[in-house]
């Protein structure tokens, strides 16, 4: 190297996460990227979500966090065929505002137009500059100067965060606890082998989606009922969707998902049916995890269940009962092992035969050392709570 070179600045993205923005820049959906990397989708999700906690843009656009990763220079910007067309200064104005907003309402009133003309705003911008989408637009943007480091919303006018967990176990006992020492500490707050948090923002909730949907592949590919209602469930922010994130390599990543109900109506005469019970609904572990994960939020319900005041933890799944030995049977099977009682099984309103389930309450004071629990005792409402997080 000569003494005029530059040494390149340290990245704030692994080598996996480079990879993947490399490719959103372009505009590439999640499943696009999957399949280029050769990664599973949720995991593409999660790479993403890690990227937007480093740049210290929780739940922004694909397009904002575009912008943060070519001004951070974590990625090159993507290529091109030429110079930029003849844009006028509203078009400039238009893809500076995709890439520092994230809302329509934001971004209308940075080019002073309605929120409800703010899509064809955007896709006559889209349309001149050739690119695939608004998120190409902003890559293309900053490959023809348009978009600099060193204007608005750049990223060193905020703090990167770099979201570190420090591996304290390679296997997990029922009774395990953590001692203090073994527990990396940041700004007084001690890193937990797992968390177990409420899934809120829509970056949040696309990633609790992608693992779902990588799920139900799963299940599909062995010729199981794969819903996918319940991908679309944990994309409703109306939902109360909690996540099981685990340390991997200095990132967090989600491992389980599931859906609360506070306030179920129980079937009218279910057996030993308690006054007060958490209903858990859409249970799903990534592909690979399961049996410890699932585990996990086992010992985790029976805890929070504990603590919230309710009698037990019920739940519904699939009633197979008649194909012995298929993935229904293994899986109830599975479930008493880890400390679920059958009910028994019945028809819900709309005509599915299901396997009715409950989980005694069963607090576990040591549990705290092992996973991390934000999730509240009150019903979280609404998205707008994003901005406490």
């Amino acid at each position: 190297m000569t003494t005029t070179d530059t040494p390149p600045s340290p990245t704030l993205l692994t080598r996996d996460q480079q990879r993947v923005a490399a490719r959103l820049v372009y505009g590439a959906s999640n499943q696009l990227i999957a399949r280029e990397v050769n990664l599973a989708v949720f995991t593409v999700a999660s790479h993403l979500a890690a990227a937007r906690r480093k740049l210290d843009r929780p739940g922004s656009s694909r397009a904002v966090l575009t912008h943060a990763l070519l001004t951070a220079r974590e990625v090159p910007p993507p290529s091109t065929t030429g110079p930029a067309p003849e844009f006028t200064e509203h078009d400039r104005q238009v893809i500076r505002a995709i890439a520092e907003h994230t809302l329509n309402a934001a971004i209308g009133e940075a080019i002073g137009v309605r929120a409800d003309d703010v899509r064809a705003e955007i896709d006559a911008v889209v349309a001149k500059a050739g690119a695939s989408n608004k998120v190409h637009l902003v890559g293309l943007g900053h490959a023809w100067n348009i978009l600099r480091g060193d204007g608005d919303g750049a990223v060193t006018e905020h703090t990167m965060v770099r979201t570190c967990w420090s591996s304290v176990m390679n296997t997990i006992a029922s009774d395990a606890t953590v001692p203090v020492s073994a527990q990396d500490e940041r700004d007084g707050r001690a890193m937990w082998v797992y968390e177990m948090r409420p899934v809120v923002t829509a970056a949040e909730r696309e990633v609790a989606a992608a693992l779902v949907q990588d799920r139900n592949l799963w299940l599909s590919r062995r010729g199981h009922d794969a819903p996918a209602l319940h991908v679309t469930a944990f994309r409703d922010h109306r939902t109360e969707a909690v996540g099981l994130y685990e340390e991997d390599g200095g990132d967090e990543i989600l491992v389980g998902c599931l859906l609360l109900h506070r306030q179920p109506d129980l079937w009218p005469g279910t057996v030993d049916a308690p006054a007060r019970a958490l209903k858990v609904s859409m249970a799903h572990t990534a592909p690979g995890r399961t049996d410890r994960a699932g585990w996990l939020m086992t010992l985790w319900l029976a805890d929070y269940a504990a603590r919230t005041g309710v009698d037990c933890v019920y739940a519904e799944i699939p009633d197979r009962r008649t194909l012995s030995g298929g993935r229904e049977s293994r899986l109830l099977e599975h479930l008493r092992d880890l400390g679920w009682r059958d009910l028994g099984s019945g028809r819900t309103p709309d005509c599915h035969r299901v396997t009715r389930i409950r989980l005694p309450v069963a607090p576990s004071p040591n549990l705290a050392a092992l996973i991390h629990c934000t999730v509240p005792t009150v019903t979280r409402h609404g998205p707008e709570e994003d901005s406490e997080r």
